[in-house]
């Protein structure tokens, strides 16, 4: 594939479409494809009466719904948020960007706005063995919103928690309920790039070109930064027990990336979002 393949697509959005406020057609249509299948594939807490009882599934669906209208806005912001992460939940396995034993699990809406994991990455290890990654997304450029995100981390790293995500279920897992120590990345990248990926997304004809898209390499990387930084931050922290669980997802997503050199991610080198997450894991 040539170098600047992806980058014309890139060169025909108009100037316009860069500002903060402007929400592109693409992203209008886009999202609407990304709230049907993130609901029609979100886990069900209604699922959960065994193990846990019926009123307190129904207390935090309710609180789910009410953190919806507070949080589901109409700003264009969280409308690109939604696309990506559709996109990024569908071609982690449709086009193997984590790999071919990654899989997928949308989270609830309880566990998306209060415990802020929006997507699971399930990998299978060559023991067999599974292991898990959270992930959240965004797109906001380094702002408030994306260091209130890492400080969470580092609060949980600091007291030896990690994520959880309370109603937790896996096809590959017998596990049920209540998932704890859960290692938790950011990932992003800017407008323009998530409006490139939009536009291949609702192609029929061009859908397979993501199995090529070097943002998969570019996701990697901010990954593999993450877990290198938090790993470190909790020897530091002499958090001991965490140490293994980020080593062993390093080493997990640090074989993946490799298998992607021969991607090209020269148009990311200037993505505001994928250089907020590098300044702040210099800042962690």
């Amino acid at each position: 594939m040539e170098k600047n393949s992806f980058a014309g697509m890139d060169r025909r959005i108009d100037r316009e479409h860069r500002s903060p406020e402007h929400l592109h057609p693409l992203i209008r249509e886009a999202d609407k494809k990304a709230r049907d299948l993130m609901r029609r594939d979100a886990i069900d807490p209604q699922n959960f009466i065994h193990p846990y009882e019926a009123s307190m599934v129904a207390q935090d669906i309710a609180l789910a719904e009410k953190l919806s209208a507070q949080y589901e806005t109409d700003e264009p912001h969280k409308k690109y948020a939604n696309v990506l992460e559709a996109i990024v939940y569908e071609h982690i396995e449709l086009s193997n960007w984590f790999g071919e034993t990654a899989s997928t699990i949308k989270t609830s809406w309880y566990d998306d706005y209060v415990n802020r994991v929006d997507l699971m990455v399930e990998f299978q290890e060559e023991s067999k063995a599974l292991s898990h990654l959270g992930l959240a997304i965004d797109v906001t450029f380094g702002t408030t919103a994306m260091h209130s995100k890492f400080e969470k981390i580092r609060s949980e790293i600091r007291h030896g928690t990690l994520g959880e995500v309370k109603y937790f279920e896996s096809d590959r897992s017998p596990h049920k309920g209540l998932y704890q120590k859960l290692p938790r990345v950011v990932i992003g990248t800017e407008r323009e790039h998530i409006i490139e990926l939009a536009a291949l997304w609702l192609d029929p004809k061009r859908n397979k070109e993501l199995a090529a898209h070097p943002i998969q390499k570019v996701i990697l990387e901010e990954i593999v930064a993450q877990l290198e930084q938090f790993g470190a931050y909790a020897k530091a922290e002499k958090q001991d027990a965490l140490v293994p669980i980020f080593e062993r997802e390093l080493a997990v997503v640090k074989n993946i990336l490799a298998q992607k050199q021969g991607l090209r991610a020269d148009d990311y080198k200037d993505d505001r979002v994928a250089g907020a997450i590098q300044r702040q894991m210099k800042l962690f």
